[in-house]
């Protein structure tokens, strides 16, 4: 029997209340930051509700990806989305990555690598949003940030660290 996930009723897919809409989107903005989770229910819950509790109920069997996974899929979307100059994914990147541990310092540093390719227009795009950003979000990390290398737990220092030993 499937029960209520993330306040949607999961047991009953063909009737969504307001309450179970309502429920489930303050528990997805719970912490109060740009999230892209947030855009993709309310447009779900908005114009397919039965689609958003299915999307729940299959998210739930596969589980929530681990931060590394996170921390990765976040600083090659910033190298894409300054590419592209998409200022409001660039922001919700920094916020992801901050939430996640990784220090404004670093975040600076992805973004100067990242630019590299993206050239002077990729880092112009990042500018207002790195200003909006380092204003709002405190200079140390929500969560510490940990990668194991070698079998042992490490919090990286630069770039340098997120490389394997092999491949230096």
């Amino acid at each position: 029997m499937v029960g209520v996930s993330e306040g949607l009723d999961l047991s009953n897919l063909s009737e969504t209340t307001a309450d179970e809409i309502n429920a489930n989107l303050i528990r997805v903005w719970s912490w109060r930051g740009p999230l892209y989770e947030l855009y993709a229910n309310s447009l779900m819950l908005d114009y397919a509700p039965d689609f958003a509790k299915l999307h729940r109920w299959g998210s739930d069997l596969f589980g929530r990806p681990s931060q590394a996974n996170i921390i990765m899929l976040s600083m090659q979307n910033i190298h894409s989305y300054m590419m592209f100059g998409w200022e409001t994914g660039i922001l919700n990147e920094f916020h992801t990555l901050r939430r996640n541990g990784m220090p404004l310092a670093q975040i600076m540093e992805l973004v100067m690598f990242s630019q590299m390719y993206a050239g002077m227009r990729g880092l112009g795009t990042c500018t207002a949003r790195w200003a909006t950003c380092c204003r709002c979000l405190p200079s140390h990390p929500v969560r510490r940030l940990y990668f194991r290398m070698g079998g042992r737990p490490t919090r990286p220092r630069s770039s340098a660290d997120w490389i394997s030993p092999r491949a230096r």
